[in-house]
């Protein structure tokens, strides 16, 4: 009896230390993920430029940063200083962060430290953020991501051009999954590209383009024969287009302040000379075959 009575008395002994080893490891593990407080956010553009915004909390950046540039820890409670070396190390976090993108990597091509707010909102913490920029291949489709700054889990949000969000949890030094990226950057199909081009061509001309219609209203009333309407109307179309394309490629480019009171004295002209005159002049088109009478 003796004996067994040792026996638990011993294995109290033994599991006494235990419990109180694995308390503070989880202790312990829970502070430091509270003290990372980290958040990554990738918002993808419709051109397919990229920003990526990293945060943390400030104290707990500068000690890792430092630590792998190698440099002795620098423990300051000066916000100043603290804010000044972490931007100083803002190129290095490229180096700890990967961007797979349909199997190639992807690197930002700059790096950019935001120190807390002052003043954080209510209920947030006052992180600092590493901002990254960059661009994706215009036919990309999936992105992965790997961030070797981090242990404990932390959210990764993507958000694409449509406004779509997507948000997963990765486990700190873990892969995220392969992320669609195709919807933003899919090549439109020859209907979609001419299902583009009429609803653009529509807005331009009735909700936008008062203009276009009053300056063909005052050529229909001179003469509303369709042959001689549809002569002038497929000019004033043409030539609307090829300003639009030399505009468009910067052949010419005229300010709006110019443009805009010229379009409304072309109205205007079209409107006084139809008070004036009964035929179709030979400025005024008539048909493409033969001249105004």
């Amino acid at each position: 009896m003796i004996p067994a009575m040792a026996a638990r008395r011993n294995i109290r002994w033994v599991r006494a230390p235990l419990a109180i080893l694995l308390a503070l490891a989880a202790l312990a593990r829970a502070q430091a993920h509270d003290l990372e407080r980290t958040t990554v956010h990738l918002q993808v553009s419709p051109d397919g430029s990229y920003t990526l915004r990293l945060a943390h909390d400030p104290s707990w950046l500068l000690l890792r940063m430092e630590s792998f540039a190698g440099a002795p820890s620098t423990s300051t409670t000066d916000a100043a200083a603290r804010d000044a070396r972490l931007r100083e190390l803002a190129p290095q976090v490229i180096d700890r962060i990967v961007l797979f993108v349909d199997g190639h990597e992807v690197r930002p091509e700059s790096a950019e430290y935001t120190p807390p707010p002052p003043t954080p909102p209510p209920g947030e913490f006052a992180l600092a953020s590493y901002t990254l920029r960059g661009h994706l291949p215009a036919s990309a489709h999936t992105v992965r991501w790997y961030y070797g700054l981090v242990a404990d889990p932390y959210p990764l949000t993507l958000v694409l051009a449509d406004d779509s969000t997507t948000t997963e949890w990765v486990q700190g030094d873990a892969w995220s999954t392969a992320l669609p990226l195709g919807g933003p950057f899919a090549q439109p199909t020859i209907r979609g590209r001419l299902r583009e081009y009429f609803t653009l061509g529509f807005t331009h001309i009735l909700p936008k383009g008062l203009d276009h219609i009053l300056f063909v209203i005052g050529l229909f009333l001179l003469r509303a024969r369709i042959r001689p309407v549809l002569a002038q109307v497929t000019t004033f179309t043409v030539a609307h287009s090829m300003t639009l394309g030399l505009s468009l490629y910067g052949v010419v480019s005229a300010p709006a302040r110019i443009v805009e009171p010229l379009i409304a004295l072309s109205i205007v002209y079209v409107a006084v000379e139809n008070l004036f005159v009964t035929t179709l002049t030979p400025w005024r088109v008539e048909s493409p075959c033969r001249p105004a009478r």
